[in-house]
């Protein structure tokens, strides 16, 4: 599925020019950092001093992983600032099978445009249509021979019981069984 966030125009340009000034404040700290000699401070383990603020904490973070591209200080620069709220969706592309992982359910939720519930996850779009999906199966621990769940526990004994001599039919999972991270869904029509 492939989806895009939708945010209020003036809050997005509000957001892109608090980013694009953390990238300048980046740019001077690091070169304040690289210029004054602190870096082999911070090489030698002496660390960020604890009075620093959080841009300079962020440039000696980046400088200590070799992280200097014009993309990694953008996106330092993105964390430093709050992202304005989503207030829609648009649904770019999606097939009639969906994994949702845990984190997109509770980011949709938080976000207000994703609901969840009574065996269904539903998207609500910019649009005003509502995209339901059945959950098949929740997050868990799953047989790769017979597709049980086991997270009752047992998941050794189950796999040597039943399927005793048999090589697991998934290479990825060698022993047998699985751990699913996602709610596995079909859309409803």
């Amino acid at each position: 599925m492939l989806l895009k966030r939708l945010y209020d125009p003036d809050k997005l340009q509000e957001y892109q020019t608090q980013v694009d000034e953390k990238i300048g404040q980046l740019w001077e700290n690091i070169d304040m950092l690289l210029r004054t000699g602190q870096v082999t401070l911070l090489a030698g383990g002496a660390g960020i001093p604890a009075e620093a603020d959080e841009v300079t904490r962020a440039a000696a973070e980046l400088i200590q992983a070799r992280m200097l591209s014009e993309a990694d200080v953008k996106g330092k620069a993105s964390d430093l600032v709050r992202r304005p709220p989503v207030f829609a969706i648009k649904i770019l592309s999606a097939g009639p099978r969906q994994n949702f992982s845990e984190n997109i359910i509770q980011l949709g939720m938080v976000e207000g445009w994703l609901t969840a519930g009574q065996g269904k996850i539903i998207l609500h779009d910019a649009d005003g249509q509502n995209h339901a999906y059945r959950i098949e199966r929740l997050p868990g621990h799953y047989c790769c021979y017979c597709g049980m769940s086991l997270d009752g526990g047992g998941r050794k004994k189950h796999v040597k019981a039943d399927h005793r001599n048999e090589k697991s039919p998934d290479p990825n999972n060698p022993s047998g069984y699985r751990r699913d991270n996602f709610y596995a869904c079909v859309k409803e029509e």
